[in-house]
């Protein structure tokens, strides 16, 4: 049977062409290798780009985007359109077969509204349910699904979910045998900012408590803790820029970027 595995790709690798690109090339050279894949992106720079343009302020809790209406139909025609559309045409350019999707297409990926600590975060999503059907037959037959961080609420509304939990409610939903977040750091950073090589989940529970990390890595280290709480026993963040990061961590076994398991 076919490895299976999961990258996400963090917004802030998309912002040129060489990225996006390498990154394709990268995971043709995977599935290449009989290594099914599945991507889920961000674009959350995009999003802000097009906001300042729009001149609708930017405004975050806890590494989450507060979501208006306003600001829903920018991240629709970012990340469901732009982002998702230009990763689909780094794929073509390396051969690769990408469908793009987001999670309201083929209902695959259900929402209800964020609620936490009674903060109002809007049209905010978490993630209800993974409907694995569509991205399995695409699987099947040799597709790579690319899924932006849009899906459809119970109420027929979209709403915008946090890439890096979508990222692991597809990994737990799919059973992927290894869930790989590229990001623009190189790794989970300590008290003295160096990145940590393997950590376990009472360690990051403590690093969140002592407020170690924060912003974005927040939310990434939460979908992590329910990536392995869900099943996914291996889970990896690391510096997507970095030269062939993923053929060195993945075909080579080199150890990259911080490695997140139960045992650690």
């Amino acid at each position: 049977m076919a490895t299976r595995i999961l990258v996400k790709v963090g917004g802030s690798l998309l912002n040129t062409e060489s990225h996006p690109k390498a990154i394709a090339r990268q995971i043709a050279d995977l599935i290449e290798d009989d290594t099914q894949v599945i991507v889920v992106h961000g674009g959350g720079k995009h999003l802000t780009c097009l906001l300042n343009r729009l001149n609708v302020p930017s405004h975050f809790h806890e590494g989450l985007r507060l979501t208006n209406a306003e600001t829903l139909d920018a991240a629709l025609m970012v990340l469901a359109g732009l982002v998702n559309k230009k990763l689909v045409s780094a794929f073509a350019s390396v051969g690769g077969r990408a469908v793009g999707l987001c999670g309201g297409d083929g209902g695959v990926i259900c929402a209800e509204k964020y609620r936490h600590n009674e903060v109002d975060y809007g049209f905010v999503g978490s993630v209800s349910e993974v409907r694995t059907d569509l991205i399995e037959l695409l699987l099947r037959n040799e597709f790579l699904p690319v899924i932006a961080c849009i899906a459809l609420g119970t109420d027929h509304h979209y709403y915008n979910i946090n890439a890096d939990q979508m990222a692991a409610a597809c990994a737990i939903a799919l059973h992927v045998d290894q869930l790989v977040f590229l990001t623009d750091v190189d790794g989970v950073l300590n008290e003295k900012k160096t990145v940590i090589p393997s950590i376990g989940p009472r360690k990051v529970n403590r690093l969140m408590a002592r407020k170690i990390v924060a912003g974005g890595m927040l939310p990434k280290l939460k979908a992590c803790l329910a990536a392995l709480d869900g099943g996914v026993s291996s889970v990896n963040i690391l510096n997507g820029s970095a030269e062939r990061c993923l053929n060195r961590l993945i075909a080579e076994g080199e150890p990259l970027g911080t490695a997140i398991r139960t045992e650690a």
